[in-house]
């Protein structure tokens, strides 16, 4: 979780340790197994102490975050930090191990790209009823509902994250 002085903006600042060799990143841990897909709330468990305002965010303080899904990269934005009856607005954001900005998701391109074939066969089956009468009709509109309920399931790509996957 990158540090960032945000006071101009009006968040708190965040200090990571206070010893002279100052980090710009916290260390913490996917919580626990997660599916989540662009919108979906993470969990994650700092494994070091923070600091918010001169005040001691404790290691194995839960924080969470909204996920959006960018190519291969599961983007996390940590827009408070509550600990104890106090919630500190904050402006951070995941980093994996290789310093890049999102959580490494192998294979997400090809789980887009699979989303977007279904999508496209679902919204070409077409049924039209010669039927004109009241079951015909009632039929028709059974099966574009379940086809609408599809369509909605098969637009969310969902990602895997394990627990103790390790972020900064």
């Amino acid at each position: 979780l990158p540090i960032y002085d945000t006071t101009v903006n009006g968040f708190y600042s965040l200090d990571a340790s206070t010893d002279a060799t100052r980090s710009n990143a916290i260390e913490a841990v996917v919580n626990e197994d997660q599916v989540l897909v662009s919108g979906s709330v993470i969990k994650l468990r700092l494994t070091s102490d923070a600091y918010v305002k001169d005040i001691k965010i404790p290691a194995g303080n839960f924080v969470f975050g909204i996920v959006s899904l960018d190519g291969e990269r599961l983007n996390v934005e940590i827009n408070s930090i509550r600990s104890g009856n106090s919630v500190y607005p904050v402006k951070m954001q995941i980093y994996d191990m290789d310093g890049l900005a999102g959580i490494y998701i192998p294979g997400t391109i090809n789980r887009d790209a699979a989303r977007q074939s279904a999508d496209n066969s679902l919204q070409t089956m077409q049924l039209t009823a010669l039927d004109p009468s009241l079951t015909a009709q009632a039929t028709a509109a059974g099966i574009n509902t379940v086809k609408n309920l599809l369509s909605k399931k098969i637009k969310l790509v969902k990602v895997m994250v394990k627990a103790g996957y390790k972020i900064l």
